[in-house]
């Protein structure tokens, strides 16, 4: 039998030479956004923009609260008058944060949200390259499995949520948690702590989920050797690191939600969200070689997260050839057990267990757990485990094809060498290729984020000649409760720059009472229900766009007329300012 080859040593120009292949392949697969980093999003398969205007957004507000020396991160200025309205969805704290000298320098959320989204796909790469090679696979196989995880379905379906598609988080802290395993010391166990918070604020359910299979399957490498006073202080500096890196964070989530009364995901909605088992045996593209049984998802953003089946091929030889190695049997089972667990959870309510679904129980026993909404995004945990067995797999096909000897002998093995080494190796080379992109995403679509020249005159206006405090409603207001209907206000809220006032439109993945409220209450305006409800949050003024609430329909109702009084026509943005008496 092969023995595991040890690891490689890390050169500093082998890790740009890839980086520089996964940021081409990265720009390759988002094209034609390249050509518009600075002025549009991608949509990914999001239908409209209202996801990745909000994405957009978020970055320019941690690049303005950065300037602030961070003052006031978690009283963004929409939902007006909610406190930390901030912290009501996921932020992609650490990529915002990294961005923003790039925000503020050009003055373009889009701009850092692009590049952002560049280098996460690029990393998903990179990290899991190093992470097999630290495991010993071969450079070639840990470079071709780094572009199965660059291209992993579910992230590419996500690419509208920015915070689901770096998944380089898990891969680095396996990879911190591994190389802790074998040297259990202070610098490991720092390294340990500082991936782990990376992890969380790059996206809160992906640190969940890997909090949970981690506590689930991480007894695999448990050796009485980590009860000594070294090891057992290096993990306890990774978990005061990591908690103190995340506390504001979670400090401020936890503060909101108690808050916020009625902050809660309902089992109908979890349910309604969670995955099925035929959502996992059909794709959301077309397969390069597609096998009869697995169809092609209507709409690529419906739940569709079987892998590849060149991918779920080679992950059942990888486990099949890891399981008889000693130093690869633990990961072997890690991520075949990882699977099966992620599978599981992304089925949350429909799963029973012992006349309980299993969404209810971890709910019970895992406090936090219960505001998870999307729970089949459990899928991606699913998903990168099977490509990172599929590495696996690559490597026995690899050493079958070519033939490697272990120290000391053949094994009974004799390597093919000269014409023939190099004609089976590019065959190779080019077959695993074929496995890791079998699902290849089309062509993106981008939309443009509002422009701010467009809006520049009566967002000066507002600037110039309203209190720094003066709180703004822009109408119409939205009157649906799908997020196509909240398109309008993700993008008055890239707008914001522009005018610098806080408002009480908004978007995030949960509308605050106070906005739900208003909401009914102006469904129908112009009515005096509907300036009394302004009114009662604190409205100072309104900004209403020409077409829909031209200024002679405000006439129209004179008891509204009474309580509105237009300041301001921009023509060019269309859009009319009044003060609200």
């Amino acid at each position: 039998m092969l023995q595991p080859r040890p690891s490689a040593p890390t050169r500093l120009r082998d890790v740009l030479a890839e980086a520089l292949l996964y940021s081409f392949l990265a720009a390759a697969v988002l094209w034609p956004l390249p050509t518009a980093m600075a002025t549009a999003v991608p949509m990914g398969t999001e239908k409209v923009a209202t996801v990745p205007f909000a994405m957009a957004w978020s970055f320019w507000w941690q690049a303005d609260r950065l300037a602030a020396g961070l003052q006031g991160y978690w009283q963004a200025p929409i939902f007006f008058p909610t406190d930390g309205t901030f912290a009501l969805s996921e932020t992609n704290t650490l990529g915002s944060l990294l961005m923003a000298p790039v925000v503020l320098a050009t003055g373009s959320a889009a701009l850092g949200h692009n590049l952002f989204l560049l280098l996460a796909l690029t990393l998903n790469g990179l990290t899991t390259s190093r992470f097999l090679q630290a495991l010993g696979l071969g450079r070639l196989v840990a470079v071709v499995t780094g572009v199965g995880v660059l291209m992993l379905p579910l992230p590419h379906q996500e690419i509208g949520v920015l915070p689901l598609v770096p998944v380089f988080g898990i891969v680095a802290s396996l990879h911190a948690l591994w190389s802790w395993t074998r040297d259990p010391g202070w610098r490991l166990g720092v390294r340990v702590g500082l991936c782990l918070a990376a992890t969380y604020l790059l996206c809160f359910q992906y640190a969940l989920f890997l909090a949970i299979v981690v506590a689930a399957l991480g007894w695999l490498f448990l050796e009485k050797r980590f009860l000594a006073p070294r090891p057992l202080g290096s993990l306890v500096l990774a978990g005061a690191l990591a908690a103190g890196c995340v506390a504001p964070v979670v400090l401020a989530q936890t503060r909101t939600v108690k808050e916020e009364a009625g902050f809660v995901r309902k089992e109908s909605k979890v349910r309604k969200l969670a995955a099925k088992p035929r959502h996992f045996a059909r794709t959301p593209w077309k397969q390069a070689v597609a096998p009869p049984g697995i169809p092609v998802a209507k709409k690529p953003g419906w739940k569709a997260f079987f892998p590849g089946s060149g991918r779920v091929l080679l992950a059942l030889l990888g486990l099949v050839w890891g399981l008889g190695l000693p130093r690869r049997v633990r990961w072997a089972w890690f991520f075949g057990g990882g699977s099966l667990l992620a599978y599981a959870m992304a089925l949350g309510p429909w799963l029973e267990v012992g006349g309980n679904n299993l969404w209810a129980l971890v709910v019970e026993v895992l406090p936090g757990y219960g505001k998870v909404r999307s729970v089949n995004r459990w899928a991606v945990i699913f998903q990168l485990f099977v490509v990172l067995l599929a590495g696996f797999g690559l490597q026995s096909l690899q050493d079958r094809l070519t033939g490697r000897a272990p120290s000391g002998g053949d094994a009974g093995l004799h390597p093919a060498r000269g014409r023939r080494r190099l004609i089976t190796g590019v065959a190779f080379a080019v077959l695993a290729l074929l496995c890791m992109v079998e699902i290849v995403p089309p062509q993106q679509v981008l939309r443009d984020v509002p422009s701010k020249q467009t809006h520049a005159a009566w967002g000066e206006w507002v600037r110039q000649n309203t209190p720094h405090d003066a709180v703004l409603a822009f109408l119409p207001f939205s009157d649906g409760g799908n997020v196509a209907d909240y398109e309008q206000d993700a993008a008055w809220m890239l707008l914001t720059p522009v005018h610098g006032r806080t408002m009480v439109n908004g978007y995030s993945s949960y509308f605050p009472k106070p906005f739900r409220a208003l909401k009914k209450k102006l469904k129908e305006f112009p009515t005096i229900d509907g300036v009394d409800g302004l009114r009662e949050l604190g409205v100072t003024h309104v900004v209403m766009e020409q077409e829909a609430l031209p200024e002679h329909l405000i006439a129209d109702y004179p008891v509204v007329e009474e309580a509105l009084t237009i300041l301001f026509r921009d023509d060019v943005a269309g859009v009319d300012v009044y003060a609200l008496d």
